[in-house]
């Protein structure tokens, strides 16, 4: 019986094998923190991602908002054959004729077509109510976009700075306390109603797209000399209306040809203008999307300082 110890393995086989294993164990390694994500070194790259979302969806909600002016003004245009109807008739003559009478009153076809366009089309009011929904629905839509972006904040705290206060806060403490930051932020701009979400920039950026459509509407249609400018708000609205009713008066006097078709096509082509004008403007006055645009960039910009500071431990 052969009772000799067993045959050794080489060393060589054995180093081989330690090396082997390192390997491997490397491999693992270098998968598992290559997969991992890189976390932020600061708050501002932090809420980087946040806030560029929140940037990009403010901006994309303004063209599905000003597109309600465009449905109001197809709305207004079903009723214009309507008001020509009314705007040609024996009613409306009559008082043409009776305003050329001497001795007696001259506005009295002007308040007729004004009065009917106001019934079957729309009134100023109307018209500042369309504009000012607009505004008002856009600044609520960014108004939900902030929120979504504090709560992602506040969860992106949690995995990477666990001892930020701002994960401490609830829903509603997290909005007073963006509200603040960011109130402190438009104040520091200087440029406070281009910046807020409240009434009086509803009303501001309303009040100066109409007025300034309706005065530019007023020069093209000579009622006013160029760089004409009223402090009146009500002037502007009541303009927007004015002008097209005071292009009616030389197709109403068509007493042969049925001027209705024709006296509809026109008012139609006007209200397709101003609504251009209201919604995209013209080389010298700002539209309703630019000036959305102009808010969006500010608040853009005090957004990101509020969203810093209060990441900031």
């Amino acid at each position: 019986m052969d009772l000799s110890c067993p045959p050794r393995r080489p060393s060589h086989l054995k180093a081989g094998i330690a090396i082997f294993v390192v390997l491997v164990a490397a491999v693992i390694v270098r998968i598992e923190f290559g997969t991992r994500v890189k976390e932020p070194k600061n708050t501002e790259e932090l809420s980087r991602p946040c806030l560029d979302r929140a940037d990009k969806e403010c901006e994309r909600a303004i063209a599905v908002h000003v597109k309600r002016l465009d449905v109001f003004f197809a709305a207004s245009k079903t009723r214009t054959r309507a008001f020509a109807d009314a705007a040609t008739g024996w009613g409306s003559k009559r008082r043409l004729i009776q305003d050329r009478l001497p001795f007696t009153r001259n506005d009295r076809h002007q308040a007729f077509l004004r009065e009917r366009f106001e019934e079957l089309i729309f009134s100023p009011a109307q018209l500042k109510s369309a504009v000012e929904g607009v505004v008002e629905d856009y600044l609520a839509d960014v108004r939900a976009i902030e929120s979504k972006m504090l709560i992602d904040l506040r969860a992106g705290s949690a995995a990477w700075a666990p001892d930020n206060a701002l994960i401490q806060l609830n829903d509603n403490r997290l909005q007073t306390s963006f509200d603040a930051a960011i109130a402190e932020s438009v104040a520091a701009t200087g440029k406070q109603l281009k910046a807020d979400l409240g009434k009086k920039a509803v009303v501001g950026i309303a009040d100066q797209v109409l007025k300034q459509a309706a005065i530019r509407l007023g020069v093209r249609a000579g009622i006013l000399e160029a760089g004409a400018v009223s402090g009146s708000v009500s002037f502007g609205i009541g303009m927007a209306v004015g002008v097209i009713v005071d292009q009616m008066v030389a197709m109403i006097w068509d007493w042969v040809s049925d001027p209705q078709e024709s006296l509809a096509t026109t008012i139609n082509d006007q209200l397709d203008e101003m609504n251009r004008l209201l919604v995209d403007g013209s080389a010298d006055v700002n539209g309703l999307r630019t000036q959305l645009q102009e808010l969006a960039r500010t608040r853009a910009k005090a957004r990101r300082t509020a969203a810093i500071r209060m990441l900031r431990p």
